[in-house]
């Protein structure tokens, strides 16, 4: 079963993912790597996710997103990292679903600007409010970040894990 980590940009999904998988010695997936190594076999160029995202549009860009998703369908026992918004494409989120279990990083809004996250596509606060409802609505673990030390994060992470527990919400 595949642990898979979404949340807003700048909740810790790449950083509490990697030290996951390195902590119960399972693979670590990115998908926003996937993305740039898609997009560079199709163009042959190579790109931050920032510049893809600035060179494609946020349409065009979901739709890579998608198809790097789909690539991992045939993965298992692996830690994945979502980028912020592959959990807002319905189609996206029904294969993920599938894939495994969907772990929540809850952070506030307080606790993203006080780590200096900014988006392309307009003020945190306003992604924030559009988003933070639709997170929470779907069924998955949650972990808030925000009060707890990054030991404590991976430990909550750990548990969630090894021990299958099918109480969700936050």
């Amino acid at each position: 079963m595949n642990s898979i980590l979404f949340g807003f940009k700048g909740c810790g999904k790449t950083h509490f993912g990697s030290l996951l998988a390195k902590k119960l010695k399972l693979p670590f997936v990115d998908t926003d790597e996937q993305i740039l190594q898609l997009y560079a076999e199709e163009s042959e160029r190579k790109l931050t996710i920032k510049n893809l995202y600035q060179l494609i549009g946020e349409e065009e860009f979901r739709k890579l997103e998608m198809r790097a998703v789909a690539r991992l369908v045939g993965i298992r026992n692996s830690v994945i990292a979502l980028g912020g918004g592959a959990v807002l494409h319905p189609r996206t989120l029904a294969v993920l679903q599938t894939m495994g279990t969907l772990i929540y990083l809850q952070a506030s809004l307080t606790t993203l600007q006080n780590r200096g996250v900014t988006l392309l596509a307009g003020p945190i606060e306003k992604f924030y409010e559009e988003r933070i409802s639709f997170y929470e609505s779907i069924p998955s673990h949650c972990v808030n970040v925000d009060s707890m030390e990054d030991n404590e994060i991976l430990t909550s992470l750990c548990t969630i894990v090894t021990e299958g527990s099918m109480a969700y919400g936050c």
